[in-house]
């Protein structure tokens, strides 16, 4: 038996063959397909490197906008706190305002009212100390049973008056005190 020889590692002319077909491949691809396909891989590079800036530029323009609002609010808090201590220190000026007013108008209605006393009371001395002698004579007259007679006792009905105008002026004038003080 005859056994088959071989030809497979022998060089010949078909590698030459396939090395010009490779290497007119390898050409056709490097100048036909290869770029537009780096075209469009460094079109794609490009867009990602934009998105990747605009999306730092975004993140920027957030914190600063962030950094605003916090800056607004604040502003807004201590305006609100401001205006807040305004209105109050103007509500307790005011208030001590009324109060003062209120209490020098209780001070003047309580001195009226304690003249207009004092001017009834005179009143009311002045119209009894002119009958009072008749009074006490009439009083005197009851108890004794008679005899007493005005004009013979108008003296000590005199000094009676003057002694009892006395002492009232002296407690009106305590009382009157007493009214003023407080």
């Amino acid at each position: 038996m005859v056994l088959a020889v071989s030809d497979f590692l022998v060089p010949n002319a078909t590698i030459l063959v396939e090395l010009v077909i490779f290497v007119a491949l390898v050409v056709f691809l490097a100048t036909v397909v290869l770029p537009p396909v780096r075209r469009a891989s460094d079109e794609r590079r490009r867009a990602v490197e934009r998105g990747r800036e605009e999306g730092e530029e975004g993140r920027a323009l957030r914190q600063r906008a962030e950094a605003e609002r916090e800056r607004a609010l604040a502003d807004a808090r201590a305006a609100g706190r401001e205006a807040v201590e305004h209105a109050s220190r103007e509500a307790d000026a005011a208030r001590t305002v009324l109060l003062d007013e209120a209490e020098r108008d209780a001070s003047e209605t309580v001195a009226a009212a304690a003249r207009a006393a004092a001017e009834q009371a005179a009143a009311a001395r002045a119209g009894l100390g002119s009958e009072l002698p008749t009074l006490a004579t009439l009083a005197a007259s009851r108890v004794l049973g008679g005899g007493v007679e005005p004009r013979h006792h108008a003296g000590l009905l005199d000094a009676a008056v003057r002694g009892l105008g006395d002492d009232r002026r002296e407690s009106d004038s305590a009382g009157a005190g007493a009214v003023t003080e407080s």
